[in-house]
């Protein structure tokens, strides 16, 4: 019965902390696949059950990583699926959070868009250590997607404790294709930013969601930029 009862706490302890998904279509029709917290495994699964009958979506992240393997799956879904992905302002996604991201059929960030990358790694007690499997595994995602290996330095450079932010330019240099949104785009008339390590942030995403949509429709491709 004890055994029972720490098993049932673990497993409700691992739910608390997996990501939270959402599909939210906008007033204007559009429909947005909100991805929140960290993509823990199985994480993968929750997102292929989430997206079985769309057809068109925008995925919107925000998140601080997790295992490898999830992110990359749910990037090659959105991209099998032409997905869009997209980080609000003020919004971090980082590690297996970026490697979804860069799944998008078209990717979009703004100058305030957290969106980081570092190593793959395994840890060995309190110790990470460099993951040469998880990098090769990287590097064929990456080729699936059509992205080179100046690409694959930037994103597996980092060590495990260190993080390299994208930013606009960095993405023309290394060959990553963004669509750069103007920052009042994205969240301008949310009370907060939508960012997932402030009380509150998934809310605050849906309210994004409902901005960039709103103002996308109203502007047309007015404050979006290609790089």
């Amino acid at each position: 019965m004890a055994c029972l009862l720490l098993l049932c706490a673990i497993a409700s302890i691992c739910a608390a902390y997996s990501a939270e998904m959402v599909v939210k279509i906008s007033k204007g029709g559009t429909s947005f696949i909100l991805i929140s917290g960290p993509m823990e495994v199985n994480d993968d699964e929750k997102f292929e059950k989430i997206i079985a009958n769309l057809d068109r979506a925008i995925v919107l992240l925000s998140s601080p990583g997790g295992s490898l393997t999830t992110g990359i799956i749910i990037g090659a879904r959105i991209r099998a699926k032409k997905f869009d992905t997209l980080v609000a302002e003020e919004t971090q996604c980082a590690s297996a959070c970026a490697l979804a991201w860069l799944g998008g059929n078209q990717r979009y960030l703004t100058k305030t868009s957290q969106i980081g990358f570092h190593t793959s790694y395994e840890k060995i007690g309190s110790y990470k250590k460099i993951s040469l499997s998880g990098n090769e595994l990287v590097r064929s995602y990456l080729g699936a997607l059509r992205i080179g290996d100046r690409a694959f330095s930037y994103i597996t450079g980092p060590g495990p404790e260190e993080i390299q932010w994208l930013s606009v330019r960095d993405a023309l240099r290394i060959g990553v294709a963004v669509n750069s949104l103007e920052e009042t785009l994205i969240g301008a008339t949310a009370s907060q930013p939508a960012t997932s390590f402030m009380s509150g942030g998934f809310e605050t995403a849906l309210r994004a969601a409902e901005n960039f949509d709103a103002t996308f429709r109203s502007e047309g491709i007015a404050g979006l930029s290609h790089a």
